[in-house]
């Protein structure tokens, strides 16, 4: 099912998705893992008050992702598609028309991944998991057992999973949310249940999303304001990271706008990104819809900006970051950052916790996806008329690394990671650990009356077994390193 809207119509959030929010009453924490926890828990108090914000601004914003219990519309962000049957095939596409596309199940979310009807790391981890959450909640005549649905799930999950192996949001929400179904599973015998945690695992990420965008925008834009020290600002970024890219408000995008809420920011310019053009379709879409002060550029003419003293700082997303702070993401990243290295401009990696690997010791072990030859051979991204000539050979890579010593630093939810003068590389995992200290401690001054018995010793990401037993309220807590 398509469904074509007028673009005004389309910036309308319904109301029932704030109800169906609210409405989740036992959810899983993706900061740490909880085998139960209720309403009345510090951590998740805070992100119905942050959400409750959050709704009036993202009904301002556009929406790449609109879900209610049991439905779920992906806005689709490709120049042309194979969802769209012959009559709607002249439909125009973003930014002159808005198509939301229905996704009834898994399969129709892996294609939606694969052909780019949705992007952006968070948004293709959030849109996976809804997917199957609305595949399993319209699963008429399932009466198997907890196991059956543990199996059906985890399958389902890993391979959603293969639609797009770079984006290590979805691997690692597909890791969460396996151990929601074998975690409820262990207190029930009904497969129905098992599908229940998981549809609302799956809509707590919905949420966690928007709040943790809304952090990375207030520590970005304090960042470059004190890095800069300038009252007014220009910053470049690359690619498409805001609203359409997330589930609201953007990482690299939302830091732009955070620095356009402050009054800060003199103007933003964006690269068109080819050759799919997110940044020509997308980002100078958000922009104009969002009245900020806006230049789109060709992605060849960043370096003669900042030669031009027109960049005080670049911003871009990520869809993977290696422990050491590599960095993949657009094709195009890693020269943009070589220039703004030249130009003694900063440059600054903006995601989500979720986007790092500490698996992955260096941005060599990231595998880089190769696209179809057609996106350079033909127009329009591959999908209009042959531009080059035949016989030519293509590479045509997805992405691209950009090593740490190219980047000023790593702004995520919980604030900005930095290095030292001397050193090409972050330490991630320490900033990681010191974090997480910080949420139990949090969590525990609600809790504990005896702050003093608190002992915390991280041992490989866990909590000393001491302080366990020290806080009854979180017991069965197991740090997840986030």
């Amino acid at each position: 099912m398509v469904v074509v809207e007028d673009a005004k119509e389309s910036l309308l959030l319904q109301s029932t998705i704030a109800e169906s929010f609210f409405a989740v009453t036992t959810s899983y924490s993706f900061v740490y893992a909880v085998e139960e926890r209720k309403t009345q828990d510090c951590e998740f108090l805070k992100l119905r008050e942050a959400m409750a914000r959050e709704f009036n601004d993202v009904a301002a914003t556009l929406q790449s992702i609109r879900y209610n219990r049991g439905s779920l519309h992906l806005l689709d962000q490709v120049l042309s598609s194979l969802y769209i049957p012959l009559p709607f095939a002249d439909f125009r596409k973003l930014p002159l028309e808005t198509t939301y596309l229905e996704i009834r199940d898994s399969t129709d979310g892996w294609n939606a991944i694969q052909d780019m009807v949705v992007r952006g790391a968070p948004a293709i981890a959030i849109a996976a998991a809804l997917s199957l959450a609305v595949e399993v909640f319209n699963l008429d005549g399932f009466n198997g057992s907890a196991g059956e649905a543990v199996s059906l799930l985890q399958n389902k999950l890993e391979y959603l999973v293969s639609s797009r192996p770079t984006a290590v949001n979805l691997s690692d929400a597909a890791g969460k949310l396996k151990e929601v179904v074998s975690n409820a599973a262990a207190t029930t015998s009904e497969g129905r249940s098992v599908f229940q945690a998981f549809i609302e695992a799956a809509e707590v990420m919905l949420e966690d999303d928007v709040a943790s965008n809304r952090a990375i925008g207030s520590y970005g834009a304090s960042c470059i304001q004190q890095q800069t020290g300038k009252q007014k600002l220009s910053v470049l970024t690359h690619c498409n990271t805001g609203s359409l890219a997330t589930a609201g408000y953007g990482t690299a995008l939302g830091v732009i706008r955070a620095l356009h809420s402050a009054g800060v920011l003199e103007r933003a310019y964006c690269t068109e990104t080819r050759p799919f053009n997110q940044g020509s379709r997308l980002t100078a879409y958000e922009l104009v819809h969002e009245k900020i002060p806006a230049t789109l550029i060709a992605d060849s003419a960043a370096a003669a900006l900042m030669k031009a003293g027109s960049v005080d700082a670049v911003v871009v997303g990520a869809d993977r970051v290696a422990s050491n702070g590599d960095t993949a993401n657009k094709i195009g990243t890693y020269s943009v950052a070589l220039s703004a290295k030249f130009h003694n401009v900063p440059f600054y990696v903006a995601a989500p916790l979720t986007s790092v690997d500490l698996s992955l010791s260096s941005g060599q072990e990231i595998v880089i996806e190769e696209r179809s030859p057609k996106e350079l051979l033909n127009a329009r991204g591959g999908l209009g008329e042959q531009v080059a000539a035949s016989g030519i050979s293509v590479w045509n890579p997805a992405f691209d690394v950009t090593p740490a010593s190219l980047i000023s630093g790593i702004i995520t939810e919980k604030g900005v990671i930095t290095k030292t003068s001397d050193d090409d590389a972050f330490d991630i995992k320490a900033f990681v650990d010191l974090k997480s200290i910080d949420v139990w401690r949090e969590c525990c001054d609600r809790t504990c009356p005896k702050k003093t018995d608190l002992d915390i010793v991280m041992v490989s990401k866990q909590v000393n077994k001491k302080f366990m037993e020290t806080v009854p309220c979180v017991a069965k807590m197991e740090l997840k390193g986030f």
